[in-house]
C-alpha cells in the first residue's frame, strides 16, 4: 500500500494530526532518512515536508530529496506556536499524481555489462580528479561498479559512463558498499539521470538492434 511520507524532526504533532485525519503515512525525523528511503522504495504517493527541517538539512541530503521527489506530490508544513501543524499547502495536493512520476521512458530489467567509468566525489561536480570505474551492470534507476575509490554507504559520488554518447556526470546515492581487497563494489542509485541519457540507455539495451 503507499503511503504518504512525513518528514518532521518534531514529529509529535504530526503523528497527532495524521491519527485524526487517519491516513497512511510513514514518519521519517531527517531529510537523510527519507532520502535513503526513497532511493530504495517505490511506495511512496506523497511528501508532507516540515520546511525548517528540509532548511536545516545538510545541502547534499536536501538536493537529493528533491531530485528523488520529482513527480511525487509534496504538501509544505510547520509545527505552530499552538504545538499544532501548519499546512503550508492543501492536502488535496496528496491526491495527485503528476506523468512525471511514472518514466516515460524505462529500462525494465537490469543489463549485465562491464563499461568503464569514472567516478569523482561530490566536491568534484567537474570530475577533475576522477579515478577509473567499471559498470557491471546497469538499469534506468542505478548501476553496481567497482572502483578503488572507498565509499560510504549513504554518501553520494559522481559517475560518468564513457560508454555513453552523453558524458555528463550522473549524481548517485551510494545504497550499500561490498568490500574486498584492492577494491569496492557499490549499488548506487541515479538521482539525476537526464532524458538523454535515459533515450541512449533504452536504445542500447532494451531495444538492442535500433540504431542509437
Amino acid at each position: 500500500m503507499q503511503k504518504v511520507y512525513v518528514l518532521s524532526d518534531a514529529l509529535p504533532p504530526f503523528i497527532r494530526e495524521f491519527e485524526r485525519l487517519d491516513m497512511a503515512v510513514k514518519y521519517f525525523p531527517s531529510v537523510r532518512d527519507i532520502v535513503r528511503e526513497l532511493a530504495a522504495s517505490k511506495e511512496c504517493r506523497g511528501l508532507v515536508l516540515d520546511v525548517k527541517a528540509v532548511m536545516r538539512a545538510e545541502r547534499s541530503h536536501r538536493d537529493s530529496l528533491f531530485l528523488l521527489a520529482k513527480g511525487i506530490p509534496i504538501v509544505r508544513a510547520h509545527v505552530g506556536a499552538d504545538d499544532k501543524v501548519v499546512f503550508l499547502d492543501g492536502l488535496q495536493r496528496l491526491s495527485r499524481r503528476s506523468a512525471e512520476n511514472t518514466p516515460a521512458f524505462r529500462l525494465y530489467e537490469r543489463y549485465e555489462v562491464m563499461l568503464p567509468a569514472s567516478v569523482a566525489d561530490l566536491e568534484d561536480p567537474t570530475m577533475s580528479r576522477a579515478e577509473p570505474a567499471v559498470v557491471h551492470n546497469i538499469s534506468e534507476g542505478g548501476c553496481f561498479l567497482e572502483t578503488s575509490r572507498a565509499y560510504s554507504r549513504d554518501s553520494y559520488l559522481y559517475l560518468r559512463v564513457e560508454h555513453l554518447r552523453h558524458k555528463r556526470p550522473i549524481k548517485c546515492l551510494v545504497r550499500w558498499v561490498r568490500s574486498g581487497e584492492n577494491v569496492q563494489g557499490l549499488g548506487v542509485r541515479f538521482l539525476d539521470l537526464t532524458r538523454e541519457q535515459l533515450d541512449e540507455l533504452n536504445c542500447r539495451y532494451r531495444d538492442s538492434g535500433t540504431e542509437c
